[in-house]
């Protein structure tokens, strides 16, 4: 790498004033002020395409929906439960949707022999892939301190499989709940007032 331009001011990496010309090797921060932010790792936002494509296909037959077996990058941007001997619940964002999830015990368990015995609730804010994943549409944790479950099921996915790619310091994007996507808006209507199948906690 050649050398930069110094920036004026403190690196907020290591509280060096960089006001000079340097190279990496001068300063062991600049691959981190220089590389590409970690929210251009999720190229395209794709989970409303994923339900909308599950909801032309297969209806309200939730249960026929087989599990994607390929890897989706998401941020892990809220835990709604922190249980280690059961269902890890979640909220996933792909920068412009969120959508609530449900891993695992087997891939929370997996997640954490892979991380050095860390959980995976500690990984808020984290980049992961996901996969083995499926659709499911259940009463889901309220979340933020609060016991108990909503009151009408709600769209989550079903998750058998996560994998750390990086930490985040913050939400990427400004994501809203899936829900608000006028097509999935209107495939909740219809398994709500039809009575689609529906997953317990």
């Amino acid at each position: 790498m050649g050398l930069v331009c110094g920036l004026h001011g403190t690196c907020s990496l290591c509280g060096r004033e960089p006001n000079f010309f340097f190279s990496e090797a001068e300063h062991p921060c600049l691959h981190n002020l220089l590389s590409p932010p970690m929210a251009e790792s999720i190229p395209a936002a794709w989970i409303s395409d994923y339900l909308i494509d599950a909801a032309e296909t297969y209806g309200g037959q939730l249960y026929d929906v087989p599990p994607f077996i390929k890897k989706k990058r998401v941020q892990l941007i809220e835990f709604l439960t922190f249980h280690e001997n059961s269902y890890v619940w979640a909220c996933a964002s792909d920068k412009t949707h969120r959508i609530p999830i449900r891993i695992s015990r087997e891939a929370a368990e997996e997640f954490k022999a892979k991380n050095s015995g860390r959980n995976v609730v500690d990984y808020r804010f984290a980049l992961v892939f996901i996969k083995h994943f499926r659709p499911i549409f259940s009463p889901r944790p309220l979340g933020g301190g609060l016991k108990g479950n909503t009151p009408t099921p709600h769209l989550a996915l079903e998750v058998g499989y996560v994998e750390n790619i990086g930490p985040g310091t913050h939400i990427f994007g400004d994501p809203n709940d899936v829900e608000s996507n006028s097509l999935v808006h209107e495939w909740v209507a219809g398994l709500r007032r039809d009575g689609g199948e529906t997953c317990s906690n």
